[in-house]
């Protein structure tokens, strides 16, 4: 058996678990049969044949109790592995009834499984239970011809191949395949998630910063830290493919931790890079911050905020040079925790950003509690500003609103220099977009402000003497 933790690959006639196992993992056919069967005994008896495209081995992954039945390759096996991280990140999240009907599907498949075991050793002792009366018929259609048991076919140990061919199987219903489209959509986003994982341990993640630019002044306020994934065989892979993954599976945790030490260590070599360029330290403020953007999951992460602490604290930053971007649907999901979390970090030196503001759906009254000191105008707001007065008016209303709540703005999307003009006018405080510059990763960021503000020296003149 290959131990590869992506994909596992078994032999014709291994076992792959048994009753009683613990049910760590659950599999996706993607080459081969496998049989699940019922000890009977000193026989066995088939239940079902799954063939490519089919999912088994969820029942105990999802209600963490040990397998009720047995999984043998009838062929060799090619099978993708799902973790019960994986399921229970999604499960935790889902829906209190959807979590309700799962409970009761998995204990009421539990039930039929026992009740097709007692079917197979004999006449039934006593009266049946209800339930047990209205599965008999079609528990005797699916086992009838593989009851296994009148001619004992022993199992064997683990590891050995069972006389396969002693297995009477054209009886045994073969489990419908999943949809092609659906198939191919998990196992492309299984693929993704667990490469992300490693990704992210492997050092293929890279942080590229936007910078975030003072209208007063013009000068460089801080940068946004933005990942981005640098696949070794498919290069780079976009953000909005792979961090809906990380926010769906529970390694957005892992990735915002990562993100969070690698932007202040870098950002201390920007510090020391800019304000301390004899022709560029006037064009950056003293108290340069860079954003890092946090997910709801993030605020499951009871240690994360202390481990803000720990960072900022070693890498010797100046307070308030991290500041944490959250969205709208993020300060809704648990506004209690994540208030109290908010806290946290300010008390320990970071300050709080509320990104995208005005297209979520909280209540305004949410501001004045939550310690946020910035929102941040989303770009839809602003590109359209000029030819729809109805978004220059909005955009003017949250300037206006922030201002009267002692907040800072920051205008996102700032491509033309009539934005800018606009946006001045307004008296926004903060400007971020391609007119200033793409996100660039941290070895660019000197040059770009070089560039920007230290032109090179005038030519001298020839002696012509």
């Amino acid at each position: 058996m290959n131990q590869d933790p992506l994909i596992q690959t078994f032999s014709a006639g291994r076992w792959l678990f048994e009753a009683g196992d613990p049910g760590d993992v659950a599999y996706l056919v993607e080459e081969g049969e496998v049989v699940i069967a019922l000890k009977t005994g000193e026989g066995m008896t088939p239940l079902a044949v799954y063939g490519p495209g089919s999912l088994f081995g969820e029942m105990a992954l999802i209600d963490q109790n040990p397998r009720s039945a047995s999984a043998l390759a009838l062929t060799d096996c090619r099978l993708r592995v799902i973790s019960r991280e994986q399921i229970l990140h999604r499960t935790e999240q889902a829906d209190p009834l959807l979590r309700l009907f799962l409970s009761v599907l998995m204990g009421n498949l539990r039930k039929t499984l026992r009740q097709l075991e007692g079917t197979q050793g004999g006449a039934a002792q006593g009266a049946r239970a209800p339930l047990r009366e209205l599965l008999q018929e079609a528990a005797d259609a699916a086992v009838r011809a593989s009851a296994v048991g009148t001619h004992a076919v022993a199992p064997e140990r683990r590891g050995q191949a069972p006389a396969l061919t002693a297995l009477d199987l054209a009886a045994v219903p073969r489990v419908q395949a999943v949809e092609a489209g659906a198939f191919k959509g998990a196992l492309r986003a299984l693929n993704l998630e667990q490469e992300l994982g490693v990704a992210i341990r492997a050092g293929q993640l890279r942080l590229f910063y936007q910078p975030i630019m003072e209208i007063s002044t013009e000068r460089l306020a801080g940068f946004e830290a933005l990942v981005r994934w640098v696949h070794p065989e498919r290069g780079f892979i976009s953000p909005g493919e792979f961090v809906p993954v990380a926010e769906r599976s529970g390694l957005i945790v892992e990735m915002t931790r990562w993100i969070i030490g690698v932007a202040c260590t870098e950002l201390v070599s920007m510090r020391r890079d800019l304000l301390g360029h004899p022709s560029l330290g006037a064009h950056v403020l003293e108290n340069l911050f860079v954003s890092v953007n946090f997910s709801s999951r993030d605020f499951l992460d009871h240690h994360l905020m202390g481990y803000v602490h720990e960072v900022l604290a070693s890498s010797g930053l100046p307070p308030y040079s991290l500041k944490i971007e959250i969205t709208e649907s993020v300060l809704m999901s648990s506004p209690n925790e994540v208030r109290e979390a908010l806290n946290a970090c300010r008390a320990r030196g970071a300050s709080v950003a509320i990104d995208d503001f005005g297209t979520g759906y909280s209540s305004l009254s949410y501001l004045q509690s939550m310690p946020a000191d910035t929102l941040k105008i989303d770009q839809g707001f602003i590109r359209p500003m000029h030819t729809d007065e109805r978004h220059m008016a909005l955009v003017e209303s949250i300037i206006h609103l922030a201002r009267r709540l002692h907040m800072k703005t920051v205008a996102e999307g700032v491509e033309t220099q009539e934005d800018v003009d606009s946006l001045t006018g307004l008296r926004c405080d903060y400007l971020q977009g391609y007119h200033f510059a793409r996100p660039m990763p941290p070895s660019d960021v000197l040059a770009w402000a070089e560039r920007r503000w230290a032109p090179p020296p005038a030519p001298q003149d020839e002696f012509l003497g």
